[in-house]
């Protein structure tokens, strides 16, 4: 620990995807830079988890946040549950609902987030046993917001939290989530500088969740 504490020099390289980059990375560097301002963070931003993963495993990178579990035999550390949500145009008949109804997953038009793989989404369908009729595929999260008024998509809480849409956020009628965590080949093999930018986010994604839920449980009482 003495060692984490101190360190001198180090160069730590950093694979993440699009909410970890926009929602955590900022403040995680900000408390690691204070800490560490010797050592050098490189980042890399993918939208497919399988190039985060294989990045890691091939050592090009220190650590990679993902979506558990991984494809691959990595160390892991558990961050967050993130609940997935249905996200809607404020106008939609369904947008004042205390949930969205399985039976609409099926029938409404669903603008698709593109994925190579099996994600987070088709396991939302999976467990509620429908089909989707996709109308939109498109590559990016963005993109599926501005198009959301077409029809409806599926969001992290992470994601959606702060948008730059105006978009209704309605519970699935059988609530899920995606687990978040971050991964290295080795943390015995790590540098220390990886440890402890690891170290960071685990105790300032901590810290973060607390601080969304007290700020949800307020804005509740507004």
């Amino acid at each position: 620990l003495g060692e984490v504490r101190h360190l001198e020099s180090g160069t730590v390289r950093v694979a993440a995807f699009a909410s970890t980059a926009i929602r955590w990375l900022p403040g995680i560097v900000d408390e690691f830079t204070n800490a560490h301002p010797k050592v050098e963070l490189e980042f890399a931003c993918f939208e497919d988890q399988r190039a985060i993963e294989e990045g890691v495993l091939r050592g090009e990178f220190d650590c990679g946040f993902i979506v558990l579990p991984p494809r691959e035999k990595f160390f892991v550390i558990p961050l967050v549950q993130d609940p997935i949500y249905v996200a809607l145009a404020p106008h939609h008949p369904l947008a004042q609902e205390d949930f969205f109804p399985r039976e609409a997953l099926a029938s409404e038009p669903y603008i698709k987030i593109r994925n190579p793989g099996y994600s987070e989404y088709d396991a939302v369908f999976d467990r509620h046993e429908v089909v989707p009729r996709t109308r939109f595929v498109m590559d990016n999260d963005f993109a599926v917001m501005g198009m959301v008024n077409k029809g409806y998509s599926l969001f992290p809480k992470l994601i959606l939290r702060k948008a730059p849409f105006q978009l209704a956020r309605i519970e699935l009628e059988i609530p899920t989530h995606r687990e978040l965590g971050i991964a290295m080949r080795s943390w015995d093999r790590a540098s220390m500088a990886a440890k402890a930018f690891v170290e960071t986010v685990r105790t300032w994604v901590a810290a973060w969740d607390e601080r969304v839920e007290f700020d949800e449980r307020w804005d509740n009482l507004g």
